[in-house]
């Protein structure tokens, strides 16, 4: 059974950066993963990816009618792949958010300051769907936290190209461990001589 990751954050904190990013390593390391914009305003991921240049990138400003909702979130649930990541639009006030993480196993949030964090993790337990990786997208210094903050994996440079780091390839493997398919101990029977 598939495992659905959601990513959401606020706009530019660097979701789609990370998402393109942690599939891109887990291809290449021939995880069975899919990747999905769930934001109908943008095809973002495909650029990032190099599968189609930036100057043919659709941004829509108004594109939140249901037909196409819909088929995004119908080919999110579709994907068979061990580990489905779907990215979330940036707009936390949005009217049919609630619908896109419907099916939704757990959710990762990306933010550059703590209140916006805040804002999505509220957002996520009102949904019922568990919060399992909080990322500070930090372009130089690291924010400052309140001292009961939750733990979260600060990354920096997500800035539209598929980073290689070892703290994104890191977060990747840790989003596949759950799903990673278990090899099975083979007992090797030798003739007797």
């Amino acid at each position: 059974m598939p495992m659905r990751i959601v990513v959401g954050g606020p706009r530019g904190c660097g979701k789609s950066t990370l998402v393109a990013s942690m599939f891109s390593h887990l291809e290449a390391t021939g995880a069975n993963v899919g990747v999905h914009e769930i934001d109908v305003y943008s095809d973002t991921i495909n650029c990032i990816l190099g599968r189609k240049p930036w100057t043919e990138r659709k941004k829509r400003v108004k594109a939140w009618f249901d037909p196409t909702i819909k088929r995004r979130i119908g080919e999110f649930v579709a994907d068979q792949s061990r580990l489905v990541l779907g990215d979330l639009p940036g707009k936390i006030t949005n009217p049919f958010l609630h619908k896109m993480v419907e099916p939704a196993h757990r959710a990762v949030i990306v933010a550059k300051d703590y209140e916006e964090l805040e804002q999505w993790e509220r957002f996520f337990t009102k949904q019922g769907i568990p919060v399992i990786l909080r990322v500070m997208s930090c372009v130089h210094d690291r924010p400052s936290l309140p001292s009961d903050a939750p733990d979260m994996i600060f990354v920096y440079g997500l800035d539209r190209t598929v980073q290689r780091s070892a703290v994104v390839h890191s977060l990747a493997d840790t989003l596949y461990a759950p799903v990673r398919p278990k090899l099975v101990p083979v007992r090797v029977l030798v003739p007797a001589e």
